[in-house]
C-alpha cells in the first residue's frame, strides 16, 4: 500500500501544468489520465501525456510505500483545486482499480487504470547541453505564436529549433507570416542539430523558465534524435520530433526596401487594437513627414490614426495588413522599438526588434476600394 501526503498549493500547482500535455478528444482512455508515481525517497511525481508531448512534475511530499497508478486526469484536478485550503490533502493507493483521496472533511475515491500501461516516458542520456532559461524564453515568447494551428500543415505546426556555432536559432511560420529569433549562447563550439518541436511543448516549458539566472538542460534521446528532452528544477517536458524539412524562412524575410522607419511598440500596439475594433484588416500609410497612419473601415464606421516615426528613409508607402498578426507581434515586443521595412503593396513588410536578432514578415492582404 501506498500513502502520499502532499501540501495542497504544491500538488494543485504540478496538476495543473500535467493537465495541460494530457490528451483532448479521441484519443486513448489512458492518455485522459496522470500517471502518478511515488517513492519512499519522498518524491511524488504528475505526468501528463498525449504521445506527442509530455511533462513530468516532481513534488516533494511524505510518503509510505513506493507505488504507481494512473487517475483520471481532469477529474483529479478539479477536486484537489476546490480543496486548496485544507491542511494537506493524502493520496492512498488501497487497492488495485481505485485511489483514495483525503482532505480532512472531505474524501473521494478514483477509478485507475494499470500504471505499465501509460506510455513510457524516457530518461534524459547523459549527454546534454545547458542554455540560460531567460534567454530560451525570450525566444519562445517571440515565436510560438506565428506557428499554424490547423493541422493539415503538421510542419507548419511546430517551431524549427536548434544551435549552430554558438547560435541559437528559433523559427516559426504558418503561411501567412514568419518569425525568425537568433541569439548568440556560449560556449561558441556548442552544437544541437535543428529539430522541429511540437509548438505545445515549448508553450508548456515556458512557465517553468522564470528562475532567475537559471539554467535549463536540453537532451536528444536516440540517434535519431526523435524525441528532445527539457529539464528544469521539479519539471521535465519530453517532446517528439516533427519529421520533415522546415520552410527556408530566411529566403521569405526580404533585405530590399524602399521605406523604412522605427516605431514604438506599446504605442502602435494601442492605435491598432482600436483599429481591428472596426475591421480585421488595417491599412498602413508612411508618409513623407515622418508620420504612420492608421485607417481601417467595417460595416459598421470607419477609424484613423496616426503616430510620428523616427528615421525615416525612403518614399512614402502603403501597405494593408491583417491587425491581428500585428497586434500579436507588438504584444510580444513589449517595450521595444521596431523597425519596419516595406516595398511595395504586394510585398511582405518586415518588422526587426531593436537591440536584437529578430525579424517578423508579415504577408499583404488586398486592400479593400
Amino acid at each position: 500500500m501506498t500513502m502520499i501526503k502532499c501540501n495542497p498549493d504544491l500538488l494543485t500547482d504540478a496538476l495543473r501544468l500535467a493537465n495541460k500535455a494530457t490528451a483532448r478528444g479521441g484519443y486513448l482512455p489512458i492518455l485522459h489520465s496522470f500517471l502518478v508515481e511515488a517513492d519512499e525517497a519522498g518524491k511524488l511525481i504528475i505526468s501528463g501525456s498525449d504521445i506527442d508531448v509530455a511533462v513530468s512534475v516532481a513534488i516533494e511530499a511524505e510518503i509510505e510505500g513506493a507505488g504507481r497508478t494512473t487517475v483520471p486526469a481532469q477529474t483529479l484536478f478539479d477536486l484537489v483545486r476546490q480543496l486548496k485550503s485544507a491542511e494537506s490533502i493524502t493520496l492512498d493507493m488501497d487497492g488495485p482499480g481505485k485511489i483514495g483521496l483525503d482532505a480532512g472533511s472531505t474524501s473521494a475515491s478514483l477509478k485507475t487504470m494499470p500504471a505499465n500501461e501509460y506510455p513510457s516516458i524516457p530518461l534524459p542520456n547523459d549527454e546534454e547541453i545547458m542554455l540560460p532559461m531567460d534567454v530560451l524564453a525570450e525566444g519562445i515568447d517571440l515565436v510560438h505564436w506565428s506557428t499554424d494551428k490547423k493541422q493539415g500543415r503538421p510542419i507548419l505546426t511546430g517551431i524549427n529549433f536548434g544551435i549552430d556555432d554558438g547560435v541559437l536559432a528559433l523559427t516559426a511560420a504558418d503561411g501567412y507570416r514568419a518569425a525568425r529569433f537568433k541569439t548568440a549562447v556560449t560556449p561558441k563550439s556548442l552544437k544541437l542539430k535543428s529539430v522541429i518541436l511540437p509548438a505545445k511543448a515549448l508553450r508548456l516549458l515556458r512557465p517553468t523558465l522564470e528562475e532567475e539566472e537559471g539554467m535549463v538542460r536540453i537532451h536528444q534521446i536516440d540517434d535519431e534524435s526523435s524525441r528532445m528532452v527539457f529539464t528544469t528544477p521539479g519539471v521535465k517536458v519530453t517532446s517528439n520530433v516533427i519529421e520533415g524539412a522546415y520552410p527556408d524562412i530566411d529566403s521569405v524575410i526580404p533585405e530590399e526596401w524602399e521605406t523604412r522607419a522605427v516605431v514604438s511598440a506599446p504605442d502602435l500596439l494601442e492605435l491598432v487594437t482600436a483599429a481591428t475594433v472596426i475591421s480585421e484588416q488595417i491599412l498602413f500609410s508612411l508618409s513623407a513627414n515622418g508620420r504612420l497612419e492608421i485607417k481601417s473601415s467595417g460595416i459598421d464606421g470607419d477609424y484613423g490614426a496616426e503616430l510620428l516615426v523616427e528615421n525615416m528613409e525612403g518614399s512614402p508607402n502603403n501597405f494593408s495588413l491583417n491587425g491581428e498578426y500585428v497586434s500579436q507581434l507588438l504584444k510580444a515586443a513589449g517595450e521595444a522599438s521596431i523597425r519596419v521595412q516595406c516595398t511595395t503593396m504586394t510585398s511582405p513588410v518586415r518588422f526587426d526588434l531593436i537591440g536584437m536578432d529578430y525579424s517578423h514578415v508579415i504577408m499583404p492582404l488586398f486592400t479593400r476600394e
